[in-house]
């Protein structure tokens, strides 16, 4: 273990935020390496790779490393494009390492170490973590970029044409026209802006009663003439960000308004690990499933294609999984998976958990 701590200079040249997370199973090495990082980072111990962990960096042994693998690998997974690497600190001969080991470990340190020598490592990993994170927030503004600038060319020449025809003829459909490129443009700007506010942490999760927030957002939609029937007996409550699933349901319920030209009943129901929203539309051709919640896709024309992707996110925040298939009646059904249900106490029965 560290046989040498940092020199003054050295020190603080860390942001405080980024978590290095020691999960170590030797627990006297752990607490002599949380000793010596201290000093120069924000440090964190534990025995397992907690489920809302979003560290920096983690360091292991190979116990550790035995323990959380698959840990490891399902943030791995979670976290892209957001890179979270490993460093394996390990007595074996670098060269006998297991090519399994490489699927969740970025760098390895033999012992004994100096911080002489691991210094240079960590620093060198908490640079691709950053690098990861600026790729990903200059993706999501590259996105929110070409959303901006091709989607709404078309509904503001729209606009821009009919009111000089309104202008020139004194024809009221023009203005009607012009009313209806208008509320495109207000869609896609809020569905732009609910996309790249996708960002919750545990702390804003609440235990929500799916069946209650259901119906208070059908209550908000303009639902026409369209039904909701809520198939869920009992309390159904999830731990949850509760403006975030309504933007779920909110995108769902349009998603079924939008893409049928007659009335549809939408219905709420529960399955053994998560719900499902269903209506008895038109449906979704199997060819199209694929690409349904990619941002930007559309099966209309006059459509932002960001009502679904906002679904998906809302999904991955919550660590849920998303899908379509076809309903009972033959529309579409999206189901919500990998949910836990849980049960309010007396106190926060009545509450619905929201603020």
């Amino acid at each position: 273990m560290p046989n040498q701590s940092c020199t003054p200079d050295e020190a603080n040249q860390f942001d405080v935020g980024e978590e290095v997370l020691l999960c170590f199973g030797h627990e006297n090495n752990r607490q002599m390496l949380a000793r010596e990082l201290q000093p120069d980072y924000h440090v964190s111990t534990a025995d397992s790779i907690p489920s809302e962990s979003e560290f920096a960096l983690c360091i292991v042994d190979e116990p550790g490393l035995e323990q959380c693998h698959e840990e490891l690998q399902a943030v791995r997974t979670a976290s892209e494009p957001i890179i979270r690497p490993c460093l394996l600190v390990t007595s074996s001969d670098v060269q006998r390492i297991a090519p399994s080991v490489w699927e969740v470990v970025d760098d390895v340190i033999t012992t004994p170490i100096s911080m002489a020598e691991l210094r240079p490592r960590i620093e060198s990993l908490l640079r691709l973590y950053r690098l990861s994170v600026d790729y990903g927030e200059r993706r999501q503004l590259e996105q929110v970029a070409s959303i901006l600038s091709h989607d709404l060319r078309n509904p503001l020449s729209v606009a821009q044409g009919n009111l000089e025809f309104a202008r020139e003829d004194g024809d009221d459909e023009y203005l009607k026209r012009t009313a209806r490129a208008l509320e495109r443009i207000e869609d896609l700007l809020g569905d732009v802006l609910t996309l790249v506010r996708q960002d919750y942490s545990a702390s804003d999760f609440d235990l929500v009663s799916v069946d209650t927030l259901a119906r208070e957002t059908w209550d908000d939609f303009d639902s026409g003439e369209s039904k909701l029937v809520v198939d869920i007996d009992g309390q159904c409550s999830v731990r949850a960000n509760r403006s975030a699933l309504m933007e779920l349901f909110t995108n769902l319920f349009r998603n079924a308004k939008d893409h049928n030209e007659r009335p549809v009943t939408v219905t709420i129901g529960v399955l053994a690990d998560g719900f499902y929203v269903a209506d008895d539309g038109n449906g979704i051709p199997e060819a199209k499933r694929e690409r349904i919640f990619e941002s930007g896709f559309s099966t209309q024309s006059d459509g932002t294609g960001l009502g679904l992707s906002i679904v998906e996110q809302v999904a991955d925040a919550h660590d849920w999984t998303v899908s379509v298939t076809e309903s009972d009646t033959g529309g579409a059904r999206f189901e919500v998976t990998d949910v836990f249900f849980e049960q309010p106490d007396s106190e926060s029965a009545g509450t619905d958990g929201g603020s």
